[in-house]
């Protein structure tokens, strides 16, 4: 029995040896996987952390360049507003000058837009001769209330005015439409088959393509 229970106690003990190798071995694995696990974590904690902080960073360039161009577009809608209403208190100054002045107005736009088409006809003549031909009448279309109220009157000042300018035969040919013009105010020359646009929709939109960069200058120096 001494024998037996000594080589049991030696395969226990062998055993017991073995299992402390075993497991002391076993603890090593798990420490190595364990600090592999650690490192490769923290690999990846870095590398989210840093993705994080570009997305982070991408975030607040994308918000800054969001309000940059909020900022921009208030900017300039408050000026376009402002210039607007420059130009849109001048558009109603003009429409409401006494008749006497407005009228005067109107006689001069007229009058520039014959000499200037007589000024063309004559340059055309000299280039094609006989080729030009003669314009019947020259009507002046103003909107419906100016025609009743103004036309035959702004037609005698704008004969007066042209008179010693332009030939007689022209001055003759000068008439006033009989269809009332669509437009808020102002005057169009029509001849032939055009239309000179003397309209104050026509000469504001022409003076604001002129002029708006001077008024922006002038608003926000």
């Amino acid at each position: 029995m001494n024998g037996i229970d000594k080589i049991t106690e030696k395969i226990l003990a062998e055993a017991k040896a073995a299992e402390r190798a075993a497991l002391e071995k076993a603890a090593e694995r798990a420490d190595e996987i364990l600090q592999a696990g650690e490192e490769e974590a923290e690999l990846i904690r870095e590398r989210i952390e840093d993705r994080a902080a570009r997305e982070g960073e991408a975030i607040v360039t994308r918000a800054k360049s969001t309000a940059a161009m909020v900022r921009r577009n208030a900017d300039l809608a408050v000026r376009g507003a402002l210039i607007d209403e420059v130009f849109e208190k001048a558009f109603a100054e003009i429409a409401a000058l006494p008749v006497e002045e407005y009228r005067a107005l109107l006689c001069k736009m007229v009058c520039e837009a014959m000499l200037e088409q007589q000024r063309t006809a004559a340059e055309s003549r000299a280039l094609h001769g006989d080729e030009v031909e003669t314009v019947e009448a020259y009507e002046i279309r103003l909107k419906d209330s100016d025609q009743r109220t103004l036309g035959d009157a702004l037609l005698r000042d704008v004969r007066d005015a042209l008179r010693g300018k332009v030939d007689a035969a022209v001055l003759e040919r000068l008439v006033l439409s009989d269809t009332p013009a669509r437009i808020s105010g102002g005057v169009l020359l029509r001849y032939g088959d055009v239309e000179t646009n003397c309209s104050f929709e026509a000469v504001f939109a022409q003076a604001r393509a002129v002029r708006e960069a001077e008024v922006s200058r002038i608003l926000f120096a």
